[in-house]
């Protein structure tokens, strides 16, 4: 059977009850947090992408974030998964982040179609799954591509379109134009990507394949089949009915930083706390990361702005150092040109940590780890773990009380403290709704 059409089947056939219920229960955890980080996103970067949409127009099919405004699903799908995107705190795992593309598909083209909250989740239980596969199966250097295909599937899955037609739209899909190499390879300091992972893109890209395909435009067919120069396509379509890629892969992120730095910065925190050492006390501070970490722009002593803040791993340290509670208040410009918070950054010294990295190069995140050494008041202070061990992973999960804390902190800027309760609850039992856009009217700010 070809590849895509193996795919196109299992889109149309996975029903909510065949996703083990461990599954849905993290996916349930990743869609709150992800559409709380986007009032973050849009606290600090949403102007410009809510012009947009205003200028574009359309019908009125789904909520942006962060205002009272509708705009069509495929705008809104874009925006809310790049507003998601740029807080910094969105999920990682196998693959390329794609948290906010999932979640925010499934959830603007399910207010388009008036899904029910269940098959709201098990879309994005099965654009998470399909994403990993195609990350772990990539024969070749990442391709973003791949996450335009996942977008068409969370789409098709939701638009109820048949197996011809979800195979039309996945080949579609791997058509539109998105470039092959990610950010991280760029050497130059300073000089970061307002668009990451280019979810504004790929959602946008996966609900037009998944409209195209609808209204019979043709294509290509089997296009997936032509990439075995590329994919292992046998893996491809091995899909783990435990859908073990989310029970045992997917992390969510405590703080506002690349998550493979999060070890180091829960052992700072743990250090500052269990021997009360004050930031100004601090006289050198060295941690052991992977080498991603050694490239900018994610090394970065002295960000100037929301965009090097928030992949600087040494004011990540700083901020944890100093205890402010991971959120907006990390980013803000009077925090940016807190003398006390530059000084401390400036002292952080990241180095690689060969382990760490070749457990990334084996695609091992739970393996992955870092140490910590810590001068102050004349004395040193270690400390080291995995990732297995690090709060936001599979294996030492978030606990409800600190999604909670998290949710609250991200969202309450822009909905107020007693609406941004009310969507939490009302979030936490979208299982229970019958159509996604009962959800609105939590979400609109007041």
């Amino acid at each position: 059977m070809s590849v895509t059409r193996a795919l196109a089947e299992e889109i149309v056939d996975t029903e909510p009850c065949s996703i083990p219920e461990p599954a849905m229960n993290l996916v349930r955890a990743m869609f709150v947090d992800h559409v709380g980080i986007a009032f973050m996103g849009h606290q600090f970067t949403g102007k410009g992408l809510v012009g947009y949409a205003e200028d574009v127009g359309g019908p009125g099919e789904a909520l942006l974030l962060g205002t009272g405004m509708h705009a069509p699903a495929e705008i809104a799908a874009g925006i809310n998964g790049q507003l998601a995107q740029n807080a910094g705190m969105e999920n990682t795992g196998p693959g390329l982040h794609a948290g906010p593309l999932v979640v925010h598909t499934a959830l603007a083209v399910g207010q388009r179609t008036g899904a029910s909250g269940t098959d709201v989740l098990a879309a994005i239980a099965l654009g998470y799954d399909l994403n990993a596969r195609f990350h772990l199966a990539r024969t070749a250097d990442e391709d973003l591509r791949h996450l335009n295909m996942v977008g068409a599937a969370v789409a098709a899955k939701l638009l109820a379109l048949d197996v011809d037609t979800t195979a039309n739209a996945l080949s579609m899909a791997w058509e539109f134009p998105m470039r092959r190499r990610l950010y991280l390879k760029s050497k130059t300091p300073k000089r970061v990507s307002a668009f990451p992972m280019g979810h504004l893109f790929t959602a946008r890209c996966g609900v037009q394949a998944a409209l195209m395909a609808h209204y019979g435009y043709p294509n290509l067919v089997d296009e997936v089949d032509q990439l075995g120069d590329e994919y292992d396509l046998d893996a491809l379509v091995r899909r783990s009915p435990g859908y073990e890629s989310i029970t045992r892969g997917l992390f969510l992120k405590p703080y506002v930083a690349s998550h493979l730095c999060h070890m180091v910065l829960q052992t700072v925190s743990e250090l500052v706390e269990a021997n009360d050492i004050r930031p100004d006390q601090i006289t050198s501070l060295q941690a052991g990361l992977p080498h991603i970490y050694t490239i900018p722009h994610q090394h970065d002593p002295a960000p100037e702005t929301f965009w090097e803040s928030i992949y600087s791993v040494q004011w990540a340290v700083s901020m944890v150092a100093h205890r402010v509670p991971p959120g907006p208040d990390w980013c803000t410009p009077a925090q940016l040109a807190d003398p006390s918070s530059r000084a401390l950054a400036e002292k952080v010294r990241i180095l690689e940590h060969p382990p760490a990295t070749a457990a990334l190069g084996r695609k091992d995140f739970l393996g992955v780890d870092g140490w910590v050494r810590l001068e102050a008041h004349g004395r040193q202070f270690n400390g080291a773990r995995s990732m297995a061990e690090t709060y936001g992973s599979p294996t030492t999960p978030m606990t409800p009380a600190m999604l909670e804390e998290k949710f609250l902190r991200v969202s309450e800027p822009t909905l107020g403290r007693p609406q941004a309760r009310a969507a939490w609850g009302r979030l936490n039992g979208i299982d229970r709704i019958e159509d996604v856009r009962e959800l609105v009217s939590v979400l609109r700010p007041a």
